[in-house]
């Protein structure tokens, strides 16, 4: 990625400035931990077909690439790093993942993978020496992960544990890696001095490496949670702030809700974050269109979130800023879910507004507003999202200038949009208010404002 900042554009292609939050594909939402070469390529060759020019660009293989079906014994090398088991990625020959690595960048992508805290019980059964020191790895192996007993955290108080990262994450930079999910490591199962140590390591490779962590679960309250945000965000690129996202409303409200508008009031989103590159608060991945469920193997049904849900999502997700992951089967892309992933006012929201915050919330309405500069009139653009949080549809909805985050000084907006449907408003001036005859149930009215003086 070019150390420059480049503008969103929407004509032919999007370019990402790196300012904005990570975007792509995760492999689990499909395929939960069983995806293997064929599919996870099939899917990467339709995101570079479809999805990159809308700044989808990095395809990700998820948890247990090192096993044979998300069972028996990890693959070890000698220095017992992990391998692609050689039955689920026969072109790696059971030694890199750099053939995979190869064949994705060829398509104008990035690799990425899942990892989990640091070494394993596999590992110090093994006991591979770690080179450079006398030590092993049952010398530096710590606690396990409370979901993954086989997961184990790593002594970096010793040298040989800092060591231990640096000969990991060197391969990964060598097998090609672009983007790393490590998980276990964040939320109720915090390993502070890890994440620090495998963050530095990341650095020590030269190799530019989006750093993203994964919970496994948060039981604790928010404060707790953006506690731990602000004590690591500066070496990492993202993190999740929520437990898993599956398709069901209640995994969204009101945690999502609750949990993004609380990182927003803490200005940790766009935070400074590793490699002089931002570090966002993630929501997780997206499991809309065709998907799988936390315990079966491959896609079998469509999304249960609603339309409005889906949009409400969506919407949530720009709003706050977080990094935008499609979990859902590539191969079988339909016509709706693909508007919600390529909606240009939502990427536009994701990638460069400023100013994110939820402005209010009275009862079962809740309001968030965003601004994107306008590198084109100068002028910005105002957006506003009302939430309908209830079983039924709100009714008479109005949206005031401080809802869209006006200055003082705007009088006049010309131009009004409801930016998921197109439908033109009344234009705006001060002291009127913008009004909504409708939102449905879970829904959102997502409100443009422009041409302000």
């Amino acid at each position: 990625m070019m150390q420059v900042l480049l503008l969103l554009s929407f004509a032919a292609t999007t370019t990402i400035a790196i300012t904005a939050p990570p975007r792509g594909w995760n492999s689990y939402d499909s395929y939960n931990w069983h995806v293997n070469e064929t599919q996870f390529l099939s899917n990467c060759k339709v995101m570079s077909e479809r999805l990159f020019k809308f700044g989808y660009d990095t395809c990700v293989v998820d948890f247990l690439w090192y096993q044979a079906d998300g069972t028996g014994d990890w693959s070890l090398d000698e220095e017992c790093r992990p391998l692609p088991q050689v039955s689920r990625w026969p072109s790696t020959n059971g030694i890199s993942f750099k053939p995979i690595a190869d064949k994705v960048h060829a398509m104008g992508l990035k690799f990425g993978i899942h990892i989990m805290v640091g070494t394993s019980t596999f590992a110090t059964k093994k006991n591979c020496p770690i080179l450079g020191t006398n030590n092993t790895v049952a010398d530096i192996a710590l606690s396990p992960c409370a979901w993954s007993s086989e997961s184990l955290s790593v002594n970096v108080t010793m040298a040989a544990g800092r060591m231990f990262y640096d000969s990991l994450f060197r391969q990964y930079a060598e097998w090609g890696v672009d983007f790393i999910k490590n998980d276990c490591i964040f939320g109720d199962n915090f390993v502070e001095d890890n994440i620090i140590a495998q963050s530095q390591s990341i650095e020590n490779t030269g190799r530019e490496i989006v750093y993203s962590l994964s919970p496994g679960g948060h039981s604790q309250g928010i404060p707790e949670i953006c506690q731990q945000g602000e004590s690591i965000s500066s070496a990492v690129n993202m993190y999740r702030i929520t437990n898993d996202d599956w398709d069901s409303w209640g995994d969204i409200f009101p945690s999502h809700f609750d949990t993004a508008a609380a990182f927003a009031a803490k200005g940790l989103i766009a935070a400074p974050g590793l490699g002089g590159r931002p570090s966002f608060p993630d929501l997780d991945m997206l499991p809309l269109g065709f998907i799988t469920n936390a315990s079966d193997d491959h896609p079998f049904k469509n999304t249960s979130l609603t339309p409005n849900e889906q949009r409400t999502q969506m919407t949530l997700w720009a709003m706050a800023r977080s990094p935008l992951f499609f979990g859902g089967d590539l191969t079988v892309l339909d016509d709706f879910t693909f508007s919600l992933l390529t909606n240009r006012d939502i990427l536009q929201v994701d990638s460069t507004s400023i100013n994110n915050h939820q402005v209010r919330q009275n009862g079962t309405l809740r309001v968030w507003t965003a601004t994107v500069a306008s590198p084109k009139s100068g002028n910005a653009l105002y957006f506003a999202a009302a939430f309908n949080t209830d079983n039924t549809a709100a009714q008479g909805t109005e949206l005031t200038g401080e809802d869209f985050g006006l200055p003082n000084a705007v009088t006049h907006c010309s131009k009004v949009t409801e930016a998921w449907t197109g439908a033109q408003l009344r234009p705006f001036s001060r002291g009127e208010s913008v009004s909504l005859e409708s939102i449905g149930s879970h829904g959102v009215a997502f409100v443009r404002m422009e041409g302000c003086v």
